[in-house]
């Protein structure tokens, strides 16, 4: 007779946590987050003081990061 604790279920798997899924998501969108912010930036470094292209660049991004980081690595 098998034991129960000796079965492995899909969630189990190694490697395969919950734990490593939001890492990697988490991580992959922090990657895509940083090469982003620059094309906001080297479009609006033209028009307005480069601080202010900046802080729009940034703010822009930030709240795209937050959402994307709800939606794929916390649900």
């Amino acid at each position: 007779m098998r034991r129960l604790s000796a079965r492995r279920s899909a969630p189990t798997r190694p490697g395969r946590t919950p734990l490593t899924r939001q890492v990697f998501w988490f991580a992959a969108i922090g990657v895509a987050s940083a090469a982003a912010q620059a094309l906001p930036y080297w479009v609006l470094r033209h028009w307005p003081p480069p601080v202010l292209a900046n802080f729009t660049s940034l703010l822009v991004v930030t709240v795209l990061n937050t959402e994307a980081n709800r939606w794929l690595s916390f649900h």
